[in-house]
This record gives structure tokens, C-alpha cells and sequence, in this order.
């Protein structure tokens, strides 16, 4: 379960501070599709996680809660960081491309 809260808030951080930056730096919004095809994509790795035979404690657990956040807040900023390496190189290619030239241009 402590797996599972650590990447779901750093997923959320993720897609906060993509999209934030996206619409601050870029002045410009995504489209809603993509919005929706990175939210299922995101929930089907989800799924794997969902499926833990981990053992449980008899008694309850203290998490070190500031060690969840620390984590969280390092995957978020860079899953986030990643994110926007992958944007740029796209967006300096051109039509052509960038990380994933011959896939389709930025916004299909």
C-alpha cells in the first residue's frame, strides 16, 4: 500500500507540474483527448499495483509520512522533468520530430 500512495501522488504531481508548466510557458492548452489518453495510461499501471499479495500487519502501521512525501515530491518533479525533455525535443524537431520521430506529430 506504501508503494501504491507513493506513485499515485507523484503521478498527480506529475501531471500538475507538466500540465501547470505546459500552460504557463507554452500559453497554450492541451488537447482534451491527450488529457484522457494520459489518465487511462496512467491507471493501467495502476492496475498491476492493485494486485499486491504483499503480507499485512497484524498491527497497525505508522508510515514516515515525511519520507512518503520526500519520495513522492522527487518522482513527481522528475517523471515531470522527463515529460518535458520528451516535449521539447519534439518541439525542436519540428515536423520531423524529436524523441519519437516517425510516431505521429505532437498533437494526434
Amino acid at each position: 500500500m506504501y508503494a501504491y500512495v507513493i506513485y499515485r501522488i507523484a503521478l498527480s504531481l506529475h501531471l500538475e507540474i507538466f500540465l501547470g508548466l505546459w500552460v504557463a510557458i507554452m500559453n497554450e492548452s492541451l488537447n482534451l483527448q491527450l488529457v484522457v489518453f494520459i489518465a487511462i495510461f496512467a491507471d493501467i499501471a495502476t492496475l498491476a499495483i492493485a494486485y499486491d499479495n504483499a503480507p499485512y500487519s497484524k498491527t497497525p502501521v505508522k508510515w514516515n509520512l515525511p519520507n512518503l512525501w520526500g519520495m513522492s515530491i522527487v518522482l513527481g518533479v522528475i517523471l515531470a522533468a522527463g515529460t518535458w525533455i520528451a516535449l521539447s525535443t519534439m518541439i525542436a524537431g519540428g515536423e520531423d520530430g524529436g524523441i519519437v520521430q516517425n510516431f505521429g506529430s505532437r498533437d494526434e
